[in-house]
């Protein structure tokens, strides 16, 4: 089965908006802003997981598969502890 462009593209987009949540909550208190930042939480993060959901319905539940799942999130743990320790501590 071919992946849809549009898809990924909405999820792209989707991600972008989580991005600007994120940004979003360390603005000042302002009734606008506050009204946009539920607004957009209201709508973006359930249509990200649908759509994450979506696209991940091609995984094919085997044992190989399950039993290889801790490995590569142990390696993606250790590569991101390894790139967090070289970015300087602002606080130090």
């Amino acid at each position: 089965m071919a992946r849809d462009p549009w898809l990924d593209n909405a999820k792209m987009t989707l991600v972008t908006l989580v991005v600007i949540g994120h940004f979003w909550a360390v603005l000042p208190d302002t009734t606008f802003n506050d009204h946009f930042y539920d607004f957009l939480y209201l709508w973006h993060i359930p249509a990200f997981v649908f759509v994450t959901g979506y696209l991940s319905r091609s995984f094919e539940w085997t044992r190989t598969k399950l039993l290889g799942l801790p490995r590569h999130r142990g390696r993606a743990l250790r590569d991101l502890r390894v790139a967090l320790r070289a970015v300087p501590d602002p606080g130090r």
